[in-house]
């Protein structure tokens, strides 16, 4: 019988704290990219939006590609590409991986893009309205996102099951992002046509 020692019983009580106030794995992923972005400051935001917006577009035919061939409707083979993003072999990987992925994307491309806009001729106080906006619906994106992976840590057979049945785990956090990209995008050049208020 192992006796517990109050030095054993103190760190056991730290390791529970640790974990209890420990990030969900998204958000830290997005705190993670946030710090890293600030090393490589943007000298203009509207070129990163697109950026973004075609890789987000990548990933989404990929996408379309690996549910075609959960389906069976593909004649692609082991080891085949499946669109720019993996293979027939490590899309379970890949899929694993998406969540974490958009949170990096939201820290690391998005958000400071956003904030770069004043490169692209918006006024600070533009900017400081769309950042804030922008922070809010990432948040927004961060708790899906944690939800996603939360799922499909589990399991990624549950995303081979939605696919089966036509739906997806992941492609709403598409449509989200493509969204956010979309307003940010639009207000851009809105507000480049139409001459600043101060």
């Amino acid at each position: 019988m192992k006796v517990k020692t109050a030095q054993g019983a103190q760190r056991s009580r730290r390791t529970r704290a640790s974990k209890a106030t420990a990030q969900p794995p998204c958000q830290r992923e997005f705190q993670r990219a946030q710090a890293e972005c600030k090393n490589y400051l943007l000298p203009a935001g509207l070129y990163k939006l697109r950026e973004a917006y075609r890789s987000l577009d990548q990933i989404e035919d990929t996408l379309q590609v690996v549910a075609k061939l959960i389906q069976k409707r593909s004649g692609l083979t082991a080891g085949s590409m499946l669109g720019s993003h993996c293979t027939a072999d490590d899309k379970a990987y890949w899929l694993k991986g998406l969540p974490k992925a958009f949170a990096w994307e939201l820290g690391y491309q998005i958000l400071p893009a956003a904030a770069a806009l004043t490169g692209d001729g918006l006024s600070k106080s533009q900017v400081t309205t769309l950042v804030a906006h922008s922070k809010d619906r990432a948040q927004a994106i961060l708790a899906d996102c944690e939800q996603a992976h939360r799922i499909l840590s589990i399991s990624v057979e549950a995303e081979y099951s939605a696919m089966r049945d036509g739906e997806s785990i992941v492609a709403p956090l598409i449509l989200k992002m493509r969204s956010l990209l979309n307003f940010l995008l639009e207000e851009a050049f809105v507000s480049m046509v139409e001459p600043p208020r101060f």
